[in-house]
């Protein structure tokens, strides 16, 4: 029960916030627009919005996770001191930031029904793009939070979210193929692949393009990815792997908030 009142409380506080209002509203305007101007085809639309949550989702989440437990910090002391467990803390921040995120994400999707008879694949587009946003969001607001049980100052925890976006967005990739230029002549595929995974953002780039009829797009090290793993294993082996990432990210943040000092 106080559990649930936790995560009930944490969103109602959210709602009232109004960058959570403004993410909505990008979103909803972003969709809009690529949908209005495009000519409705799966791949067009998947990968021109797949490339848009990439820039915007983990970078969002981060920061928006990390001001919102500095501001809260003291109220997370007042409620240990009232004998609620750190377990049930943690969960009910996550949980209720989690769901109140999401929120905000749903509502930036609703153009999609504004112009579904436009879409091809209409239900198929909208699965991928919701399924992969919500591990986008769950991945990141568990690194966001596990930033923030460094005890840093709110600015340095911020810049360390944003160089990790900045490093997973913009210049692994550039890494890993100057890598594979420069150590050609070596056979690379299983290292390729084990920094593929590092890169959640990459991973799941590389899922989702591999579905549809992007191969152009997609970077090195997913075009080795593709070889190795083919389409259908390949994208049951990246979701089952984003999914124990996320976990691995939430139950270390965990256990970093029940070692420090509030």
């Amino acid at each position: 029960m106080m559990l649930k009142n936790l995560i009930l409380f944490e969103i109602l506080d959210l709602l009232k916030s109004k960058w959570l209002f403004l993410y909505a509203i990008v979103l909803f305007i972003f969709h809009f627009i690529v949908i209005y101007f495009s000519a409705g085809t799966t791949d067009e639309i998947l990968a021109t919005i797949t490339n848009f949550y990439l820039l915007i989702i983990p970078l969002y989440t981060m920061i928006f996770s990390i001001v919102n437990l500095y501001e809260n910090i003291h109220f997370q002391s007042l409620v240990i001191v009232r004998g609620i467990s750190r377990n049930s803390i943690y969960k009910g921040k996550f949980l209720g930031l989690f769901f109140g995120l999401l929120f905000g994400f749903l509502f930036g999707i609703l153009p999609f029904f504004l112009f579904f008879i436009k879409i091809q694949n209409f239900f198929y587009i909208l699965f991928l793009l919701v399924f992969f946003g919500i591990l986008l969001h769950f991945i990141f607001l568990g690194v966001g939070f596990l930033i923030s049980q460094f005890n840093f100052r709110l600015e340095i925890s911020l810049g360390v979210s944003i160089i990790l976006w900045f490093f997973g967005y913009i210049i692994y990739d550039s890494f890993i193929f100057l890598i594979a230029v420069n150590f050609g002549d070596y056979p690379l595929e299983s290292i390729l692949i084990v920094l593929l995974f590092m890169n959640p953002m990459d991973l799941i780039r590389t899922t989702l393009f591999i579905q549809g009829d992007l191969a152009m797009l997609m970077s090195y090290s997913s075009a080795i990815y593709l070889q190795i793993f083919g389409s259908k294993w390949g994208i049951f082996t990246g979701v089952l792997y984003l999914l124990f990432f996320g976990m691995m990210i939430y139950f270390l943040g965990q256990k970093k908030f029940f070692s420090r000092d509030l």
